[in-house]
């Protein structure tokens, strides 16, 4: 059986309430294209929560060390462990 991943993912920015404190912001990975990746990332997040495009890219050693599938959508983080080196995490959609 073979993987198929992706060659393109979509960098989106997403804006999380904080109360009276302005909000912070997270990124997400979306294996989709680039005109579905706010509405995929927008399924996987709180509904007060505000899913934009980045405009940015990532580097294609970057993605293929995410191993995404088409579809797929993460959340993008960094591991202290890992000296900076960016790592994604699932999640599951939280609606």
């Amino acid at each position: 059986m073979t993987n198929t991943y992706v060659g393109a993912v979509q960098l989106v920015r997403v804006l999380i309430p904080n109360g009276a404190r302005p909000r912070t912001a997270a990124f997400w990975l979306a294996a989709v294209a680039a005109d579905q990746a706010v509405a995929a990332v927008q399924k996987k997040i709180p509904s007060n929560w505000v899913a934009e495009p980045t405009g940015n890219h990532l580097s294609q050693v970057e993605i293929e060390r995410l191993k995404l599938r088409p579809g797929e959508v993460r959340e993008y983080t960094s591991s202290p462990s890992s000296a900076g080196t960016p790592y994604a995490v699932s999640h599951a959609a939280r609606r």
